[in-house]
Order: structure tokens, then sequence, then C-alpha cells
């Protein structure tokens, strides 16, 4: 198992998991598993939903590997004129 820490901001705040009522919760995962399972089978996000994802302060990607103690970000991409 790894612990990680997640922060969700605005946007994804109703896809929060149960019982969960900040933007940061800590979560443990199985060994191995990726921020794509964290997103769809964890927290519950849709896969075609636009997000931008960090761990640790760095851009991610859904097949990168989760491990112990990562800070996991996840923004809604923002469009201004």
């Amino acid at each position: 198992m790894v612990s990680i820490n997640v922060k969700i901001h605005h946007g994804f705040m109703k896809f929060l998991p149960k019982g969960m009522t900040g933007k940061r919760f800590d979560m443990s995962l199985s060994d191995g598993s990726t921020v794509e399972h964290l997103l769809t089978d964890e927290i519950g996000l849709p896969s075609d939903l636009p997000k931008l994802i960090f761990i640790n302060g760095i851009h991610a990607m859904p097949p990168q590997s989760l491990k112990q103690d990562d800070r996991v970000s996840i923004f809604m991409p923002m469009t201004g004129g």
C-alpha cells in the first residue's frame, strides 16, 4: 500500500469521495496504482473530463505510477481571453 495526499481544486469538488468534506485528503492505494486509477476508480472523475494533474508540483500523465507520500493536485483547465 502507498499513502498519498490529494488536493482537488474548485471545479472538481462535486467529485470528492463520499465522506470527504475538504478539498485536501489522504488516501491509501495498492502498490503500483496509477494516476488514472486514482482519478477514475477511486475519485470517480469521468475520463473524458479535461483536467490538469500535478504530482509533487510536476505535470503528470494518467499512466504515471504513484509512490509513497506523493502529493497529487487536480485542476480544471482554465481559459481566458
